[in-house]
């Protein structure tokens, strides 16, 4: 197996794209866009080693940490329910794929409804379960980072962010059902409309005031959550409510 990068690297590089000025803890503009590596880039992979391996009903990456999606053998299967395993070929499942389980389009979506993702797994890359029909999802604590668009145009309901994540990028949970968003104190940057197009969205607590959060993250949802979080001056959690078009800080 070839040796992989640092995991943290892949989580830093996942903030990177997040950032701006230290002087300001939020934006008004969208942060400069980067990507999360590729598992390509990720993992150090000789160019003969490039592709796709079928391991029953599954894919993985040659370097058979990141699961890159299901076989011909698992999509005919017509799978609601998917239970991501821990290993396979006795080598531990440490990342999702870009588009991994990710559905045609958002007018087309795919038939998953609830995934259940290892413990292992430290990194969800961009679109990993995008264009789906899910409504439920726990992300293990181990996770650091949620690639861009990862759980975009889904039916999730509630999402609660481990302590493990630190970042979460660009439209991760746009178009869902959203009523109550848990935010842990790991997470240091939230990117632009990563909760947007969730007109459910009543309730958002936050564990800690965020280094960065964009100011779109939750819009159009009603009003701005950031204007609310830059005059908090009682200890955390933050919790805020939406009243109207706005949003209140919970006493």
């Amino acid at each position: 197996m070839k040796n992989k990068k640092n995991i943290g690297l892949f989580a830093a590089a996942a903030l990177v794209g997040l950032s701006v000025m230290a002087c300001s803890w939020y934006s008004a503009e969208p942060p400069p866009f980067v990507a999360l590596p590729t598992p390509e880039e990720y993992f150090e992979v000789n160019a003969h080693d490039v592709g796709m391996w079928i391991v029953g009903e599954w894919t993985i990456f040659p370097s058979g940490t990141v699961i890159t999606g299901l076989s011909a053998l698992g999509e005919n299967a017509g799978l609601t329910e998917l239970n991501i395993p821990p290993t396979i070929n006795r080598t531990a499942i440490t990342a999702i794929g870009s588009s991994a389980f990710a559905g045609e389009s958002n007018a087309n979506r795919g038939p998953l409804a609830t995934v259940i993702i290892p413990d292992g797994v430290q990194a969800i890359f961009e679109t990993a379960f995008m264009n789906n029909s899910l409504t439920e999802v726990t992300i293990p604590d181990g996770v650091q980072a949620i690639g861009h668009s990862a759980f975009m145009n889904n039916f999730l309901t509630e999402v609660t962010i481990p302590g493990s994540v630190q970042g979460i990028t660009d439209n991760a949970f746009m178009n869902n059902s959203l009523a109550e968003v848990i935010i842990s104190a790991s997470v240091q940057n939230i990117g632009a409309w990563a909760f947007a197009d969730n007109p459910e969205l009543a309730k958002v607590t936050f564990m800690i005031n965020p280094t960065v959060i964009h100011v779109s993250t939750f819009t159009p949802n009603g009003g701005n959550i950031v204007d609310g979080l830059q005059n908090v001056t009682t200890p955390p959690p933050f919790v805020f409510v939406r009243v109207g078009q706005g949003w209140v800080l919970e006493d």
